[in-house]
């Protein structure tokens, strides 16, 4: 069989595919580890709520704690 352009681009784009799901599974799989151990379900709880604060803190660090404009001000 000869490989035209588009069938050597499906393979790619499947082989791509195959490798970003494998990763994401070795994530998890990594992150289940830490998770079933109980101190590293405490450190990822503490960043959990650590990058929330952080958050808040980007969000609302520079004083500015001005509402939005209601939507149906004009009714």
């Amino acid at each position: 069989m000869r490989m035209t352009f588009i069938s050597a681009l499906t393979v790619w784009l499947t082989q791509a595919v195959m490798d970003g799901f494998m990763s994401i599974k070795r994530l998890m799989n990594s992150f289940m580890a830490i998770y079933t151990n109980p101190a590293g379900h405490v450190a990822l709880l503490t960043l959990y709520y650590l990058a929330i604060l952080a958050g808040l803190i980007i969000m609302y660090g520079r004083g500015n704690f001005t509402t939005p404009k209601f939507v149906y001000q004009g009714f």
